[in-house]
């Protein structure tokens, strides 16, 4: 899509324009605001990876608290919890997952990460 202010530039009827504009003003708002800074999303360290029954989880320690969910490979879900973070850290225990790859995401409504775990 083209948003410049250029006739010639432009792609859309002033109907369509306007219909987009009242969109992204309106109901959809949020698609211009809700996206986390780089530097939450890029400050989850998860380890360690290959891990056996216990995972560490260090994060910005602006952050409080996030959901935790781990998927196999089919994309089952096989844990869910909530979690709070003391000074950016948490351990989490996994006694039940048995050998294999797994999908991680820790998230909340300021970021979202995901990443492969291995359970060995």
């Amino acid at each position: 899509m083209d948003y410049s202010s250029e006739d010639c530039m432009n792609m859309f009827t002033q109907g369509q324009t306007n219909w987009m504009i009242t969109t992204l003003q309106g109901p959809r708002s949020g698609l211009l605001t809700n996206i986390a800074p780089i530097s939450l999303q890029s400050s989850v360290n998860i380890f360690p990876n290959p891990a056996q029954n216990l995972i560490n989880i260090r994060i910005n320690p602006i952050i409080t608290a996030a959901h935790l969910s781990i998927q196999d490979i089919t994309g089952k879900s096989i844990f869910q919890k909530n979690i709070n973070f003391h000074k950016g850290f948490i351990q989490v225990n996994l006694p039940d997952l048995n050998k294999g790859i797994y999908i991680i995401h820790v998230f909340n409504d300021q970021f979202t990460t995901v990443e492969k775990l291995i359970i060995e």
